[in-house]
């Protein structure tokens, strides 16, 4: 599972990555920084930590990129 969304913070969008067959579980911020977890549980919990919805463009998509989470709860 791959998301990508705009961020109001720079000039890359955010990239989400979920990938349980090959164990990557990572997020890449606007600023091209990254974070890697060891579960999926993990990467959820940095992302309702440190990101909003009022941070993206497209505030409906972060909303939608959470509900897609709601198999790894």
């Amino acid at each position: 599972m791959d998301f990508s969304l705009k961020s109001k913070h720079g000039a890359f969008p955010v990239e989400v990555t979920i990938d349980e067959e090959n164990h990557r579980f990572t997020v890449r911020n606007s600023d091209t920084t990254g974070e890697f977890f060891n579960s999926p549980l993990e990467l959820i919990s940095w992302i309702t930590e440190n990101w909003r919805k009022e941070d993206f463009e497209d505030p409906d998509a972060y909303e939608r990129m959470l509900h897609e989470f709601r198999y790894y709860a």
